[in-house]
């Protein structure tokens, strides 16, 4: 019995409906003599094989996708002898599917369809490479994630240029690879010390997570996200004894783990549990400078400043010059301390991680503000009429 004998219905269909082309361009169908399949070869015959699989499916589905479901009938042989079984198209569909050779037989066909033709597999590797570096932004706002997508769509884009011809120009491939490169060293920016804390064996200690559970938490920053932070030392635990002195001059923000510290401000008492103390902005220092930085971060990705805004940068710098210093109590302090120049860098490379310090210091400035209103020290401008 031949292979083509034992598919069922809707390939046979295909297979005695198919019309193939010999060398010398003469036309032969499969209900033509066995002495005609015999002139041709193995490989060409399991090839011919495969494209009438690969019709009969499409068929079928097709018939499939718009509901006209035609009644076949299938003959299956068992011991007992012939037992003839009315099967749906879609049953049919199901039991060709079901069937491991048959699924092989198809895939091949497909690989050979796709490698057979080079401007196919180049206009598909093309499209591929357009979906990973524009449309990938939509699906995740994870920045490794998107960067991803980025090398493997510079990689899809050399491939698409070589398969066709197996040449790319030297000016093309120079332009191509400078990209990759830089594709490959942002991609490892945002990975590496992800790879670090995740790989790391080290654990949280109690005023870690008391810090991500009273803090970070609260800004949406994820438990892997604050473990990068602690791996890559921007932050770190900082223990103060009595009269210990700390001037925040901008390299630095500070949250106040326990203890009490006093300012040139205002004195901060972590134990005491009114309203005030459990507002965030009440136990973070060097807000302020942290959102100067901020700013100036940002102006340098944008444009050149014009001179006014230099001289506007100069002046509110002379104004910050008075910086605050804080003063540890009779039973010392423990904070944590965010190196700001650390903090920005792994904001450029985790967006999600800087929207959510974005909106910590967004919030601490609200409190700030609205601290300030409740003590009065806000004075109404004079209305003269």
């Amino acid at each position: 019995m031949n292979k083509a004998s034992t598919l069922t219905m809707p390939f046979q269909i295909a297979i005695r409906s198919a019309k193939w082309t010999n060398s010398s361009t003469q036309h032969i169908t499969a209900t033509d003599s066995l002495i005609q399949f015999d002139k041709i070869s193995t490989s060409e015959m399991v090839k011919r094989e495969h494209y009438a699989l690969a019709i009969g499916l499409l068929l079928t589905s097709m018939d499939d996708v718009v509901n006209c479901l035609v009644t076949r009938t299938v003959r299956r042989f068992t011991k007992q002898g012939a037992q003839r079984r009315t099967l749906s198209q879609a049953s049919a569909i199901n039991m060709i599917i079901d069937e491991p050779a048959q699924l092989r037989i198809f895939s091949t066909t497909l690989q050979h369809m796709i490698s057979s033709d080079p401007q196919l597999e180049a206009e598909l590797l093309n499209d591929i490479s357009h979906v990973a570096l524009d449309f990938t932004t939509f699906i995740s706002p994870n920045t490794a994630w998107i960067r991803f997508c980025s090398v493997l769509g510079r990689v899809l884009v050399i491939s698409s240029d070589y398969v066709q011809d197996h040449y790319i120009s030297p000016d093309e491939a120079l332009f191509q690879t400078f990209m990759l490169t830089i594709s490959i060293q942002m991609l490892l920016k945002s990975v590496f010390p992800v790879i670090v804390a995740a790989s790391s064996n080290a654990s949280l200690s109690v005023r870690d997570r008391r810090a991500f559970t009273q803090l970070f938490s609260e800004m949406d920053v994820s438990v892997l996200q604050f473990k990068t932070l602690l791996t890559s030392q921007v932050l770190e635990w900082v223990e103060l004894d009595h009269h210990d002195e700390v001037h925040l001059n901008g390299d630095h923000m500070y949250w106040l783990h326990s203890g009490d510290i006093s300012s040139s401000l205002h004195e901060r008492d972590a134990n005491t549990r009114d309203k005030t103390t459990l507002q965030v902005s009440n136990r973070m220092f060097g807000v302020v400078y942290f959102a100067k930085a901020l700013e100036e971060s940002m102006k340098k990705d944008s444009k050149k400043r014009t001179k006014s805004e230099k001289v506007k940068v100069a002046d509110d710098s002379s104004e910050l010059g008075n910086y605050e210093t804080l003063v540890a109590g009779p039973n010392g302090a423990i904070l944590l301390r965010m190196s700001t120049a650390k903090l920005l860098k792994a904001m450029d490379h985790d967006q999600q991680l800087s929207d959510s310090i974005n909106r910590l210091i967004l919030l601490c400035m609200q409190e700030q503000l609205a601290q300030t209103f409740q003590r009065g020290n806000w004075k109404k401008p004079n209305v003269h009429h």
